[in-house]
């Protein structure tokens, strides 16, 4: 798919996009910023990447119908190659 069409999945050009990826950053703030005091920036990018994988593969989001956002862009690719194939 070309940028456009994988930015479609996040409405990237639709008002609510920008506050459900605000409301992304808080919750990473209040989950794991906030927390600890970061004794370098190595730690914290380990840190940051299981949070990404924990928030993207075990979160359940109301925004994507109470979806994890994996699961979300699995359908969405599926549906896309579907209708892809169809043309």
């Amino acid at each position: 798919p070309s940028k456009i069409e994988y930015a479609s999945i996040y409405k990237l050009q639709q008002p609510k996009g920008n506050s459900d990826t605000e409301r992304m950053i808080r919750t990473m703030k209040e989950e794991l910023f906030w927390l600890i005091e970061w004794e370098n920036e190595r730690v914290l990018n380990l840190e940051l990447d299981k949070w990404v994988q924990y928030y993207n593969i075990s979160c359940l989001h109301s925004a994507h119908g109470y979806r994890t956002p994996i699961r979300t862009e699995d359908e969405y690719y599926r549906i896309y190659n579907l209708q892809d194939n169809a043309a």
